[in-house]
């Protein structure tokens, strides 16, 4: 039998919405209306130490309840007396919670202090509007005193107060490699009876399992093996922001359960003191007009030895149960 087929057109019924003008009380460029806020800051190493001519990582993370990532501002810093600050491109994120957007932006400033002292770093704020109480509210962020330790390996230079630090960090060449494991489809075979065709299934589950775990870890050795080679160049050619980059991409690629994001990070991983002194050497390089020189060996060497003491540890067999 066949039925007669006959177009159907559903529709919703019109909606009219009603846009408020912005307050004239917000005064402010940038328009941020949302549910909630907050405006945070850490340091990307805990008991962050300041010395004069070492660089130093703090992160500002604004939250937002309501509105998207593309709509979070572009914070401007003022800049610490006696204190060089580089500011990097912010990083943004989106994510939802019962189909609310949620929107982040990290913001990470290197400082670099020039004077030993006590200094100060001044307040942060964000004007927003609270849609919940309709009112226009200022996320603060409290200025911090900091002591700055003298360092006898570097001469200070007292720097001029400076009114605001527009000056921002070229965008990173190498972006972040997101890698997404393949999703396994799973489908329900049909029953067709006997216990040879759930044999049959079971081996080949288990072959393309081990396949793919092969494959994964050869494409990992693979990506080492070109990051290092990428530092060797980025060391013969002097082109230290990309090595710095590789440095951390490698870091990541070696350790993919721990996050490393910055060069203190790394030198903690590695554990040597030679190495630690020339990931501070090489911050001074990026960040001020040092002509120190770095040792290339030292590096290489390192990254080098950290590798096999790690796969030797990673092959150990399980420890014996009974002495």
């Amino acid at each position: 039998m066949q039925g007669v087929q006959k177009p159907v057109i559903l529709q919703s019924e019109k909606q009219k919405i009603n846009i408020k003008p912005i307050p004239e009380e917000y005064g402010t460029k940038w328009w941020l209306p949302a549910k909630a806020l907050t405006l945070g800051n850490k340091w990307a190493k805990e008991n962050s130490e300041f010395k004069v001519g070492e660089a130093v990582t703090r992160e500002i993370i604004l939250s937002a309840a309501g509105v998207l990532d593309s709509e979070l501002p572009d914070l401007e810093f003022v800049a610490p007396k006696n204190m060089k600050q580089y500011p990097e491109n912010p990083k943004y994120s989106l994510n939802f919670y019962q189909d609310e957007p949620i929107a982040q932006a990290t913001y990470r400033i290197v400082y670099i202090p020039q004077k030993s002292g006590n200094n100060i770093l001044p307040e942060i704020k964000l004007r927003w509007f609270n849609t919940r109480k309709n009112e226009v509210e200022t996320a603060t962020i409290p200025s911090q005193t900091v002591n700055v330790e003298p360092n006898p390996t570097y001469s200070e230079v007292p720097v001029a107060d400076e009114p605001k630090a527009e000056q921002k960090q070229g965008q990173n060449e190498a972006v972040s490699e997101k890698k997404v494991l393949p999703q396994t489809a799973h489908q329900t075979p049909e029953e067709k009876g006997g216990n040879f065709v759930w044999f049959t299934l079971a081996a080949f589950v288990f072959g393309m399992l081990l396949s793919y775990l092969l494959f994964a870890r050869r494409t990992s050795e693979d990506n080492k093996s070109k990051t290092l080679k990428n530092i060797d160049k980025y060391l013969k050619n002097n082109d230290y922001r990309r090595l710095r980059d590789s440095l951390l991409k490698w870091g990541n690629e070696t350790h993919p359960t721990v996050s490393v994001n910055n060069l203190n990070d790394l030198s903690l991983l590695l554990g040597t003191e030679d190495f630690a002194r020339q990931m501070q050497i090489l911050n001074r390089i990026i960040y001020t007009e040092t002509e120190e020189k770095l040792d290339s060996e030292i590096i290489t060497t390192s990254l080098k030895n950290h590798l096999k003491q790690k796969n030797a540890k990673d092959k150990k067999p399980l420890p014996e149960l009974y002495s």
